[in-house]
Formats: structure tokens, sequence, C-alpha cells
């Protein structure tokens, strides 16, 4: 006679640490907590380095260097959203033409600072953005300015960060 036995056999992982799901867990926003520290200093150090490179006239691109900049746990942009801050940059080197500027914002201008008759505003409006699409002003190269202060405090941050995270879990970084 044959007989089909079964038999079933189960393991269990009594031995973790107490506690190690809690543990990483705290490990975890504690490595995020940093992560944005040290990304908000260097989008505060990209932000400085550019604002120093910046072309001053009105002040807007310095100022929008630092409102449309952001950082996160995940990393930071140094940006401008102004429509000119390309062109100012060396839009060539990032892959932007030179184009048409904003009409709009363009024919503000022409009215606020070179104040033309009404029968003139567009005709003036035209040449003064026809003239900017065809010229190229020396760039300013303030967007590279920042990836290169940024780029030389990285590695000092990145240590920085590994050391608080290692005080902060109870062990010794060497």
């Amino acid at each position: 006679m044959a007989s089909n036995a079964t038999i079933n056999v189960s393991f269990e992982c009594t031995t973790s640490p107490p506690n190690l799901e809690a543990r990483f867990t705290a490990m975890a926003a504690a490595v995020e907590k940093e992560q944005a520290k040290m990304f908000k200093s260097l989008k505060e150090i990209g932000v400085k380095a550019a604002q120093e490179k910046v072309p001053v006239r009105s002040g807007k691109l310095k100022k929008s260097l630092k409102s449309d900049s952001s950082s996160d746990a995940q990393g930071f942009v140094v940006r401008s959203a102004l429509p000119y801050a390309p062109t100012q940059d060396n839009a060539k080197k990032w892959g932007v033409r030179p184009a048409w500027p904003n009409v709009t914002s363009l024919r503000l201008w022409v009215n606020e600072v070179l104040k033309p008759t009404s029968t003139e505003l567009d005709s003036v409006t035209y040449l003064v953005g026809r003239k900017l699409s065809q010229t190229t002003p020396k760039p300013h190269n303030f967007l590279q300015a920042a990836a290169d202060a940024v780029q030389h405090k990285m590695v000092d941050y990145s240590d920085k960060m590994a050391k608080n995270l290692s005080a902060k879990m109870g062990g010794s970084r060497t």
C-alpha cells in the first residue's frame, strides 16, 4: 500500500531587533529632513552665485532668481521664470534659440520708457522687437555660476549630512 503523506514546514523569523520597522521609519524621516536642509542650503548658494553675475537694471531678474528657485527633500532648482532670463544667461549654451520677445511686455516697456505717441506705439514696438530678436546680448552665464558654486559645495554638504545623520542615529562615521 502506498500512502500520501504531506509535510508542511514553515519558518518564522523572530530574531529581528526590537522596533526595527519603527527605527527604519525614523531613519528615513531623518534622512529626508537632512536632505531637505542640504538642498535648501545648496539652493541658497546657487541663488547667491547667480545673483552676483546677473546684470542689474531694474533688479527684477535678480529678485526672480530668489523667488522662482525652489528646493525640497528630492533636490533643488535655481531658475528665473522671466521671459528674457535665457537670453541674459546664454541661451545658446542651454539650447534656447533667440526668439521674438513677448509683445505684450515689450509694448508696455516701449510705452513706459520710450513714450511714443499712440500712433507710433505699434511701429516702435515692432522695430524694438525686431532689433532684440536679431541681436544677442553679451551672455552673463549666471546659471553656470550657480552650478559651479553648488558643485564645489556638494561634497562638503553631503559629508555634513552624513555626520549629522550618524550622530542622530547613535553611530559614528569615520
